[in-house]
């Protein structure tokens, strides 16, 4: 099992945040201020998985999928992203 990219910092994961989310505003109530979870999904949040459910790739850790959490500074509404799918984004570009 790969593990996750070291690399991800901030700057790296607002360049993912601009390609991917095309427009950032908040479905909630409209702002377009987002916060950032500091740990980038190195230490937590994460999903407990069920047994018979199996993530490919990193970041499995016990079971569980690592995210990055985003949040609405207005309104906290809040977007989890999988981290997986961040560091094979940052992959694909370093390479």
């Amino acid at each position: 099992m790969e593990a996750m990219v070291e690399s991800l910092n901030t700057e790296k994961f607002l360049k993912f945040w601009e390609e991917k989310f095309k427009d950032p505003t908040c479905e909630m109530c409209g702002s377009k201020e987002w916060g950032i979870d500091e740990t980038l999904g190195k230490l937590t949040p994460f999903i407990p998985a069920t047994e018979n459910i199996t993530f490919p790739g990193p970041p499995q850790i016990n079971g569980s999928l690592g995210l990055v959490v985003v949040f609405c500074e207005n309104c906290g509404n809040v977007k989890s992203i999988s981290r997986k799918t961040i560091d094979s984004w940052l992959q694909e570009r370093e390479k």
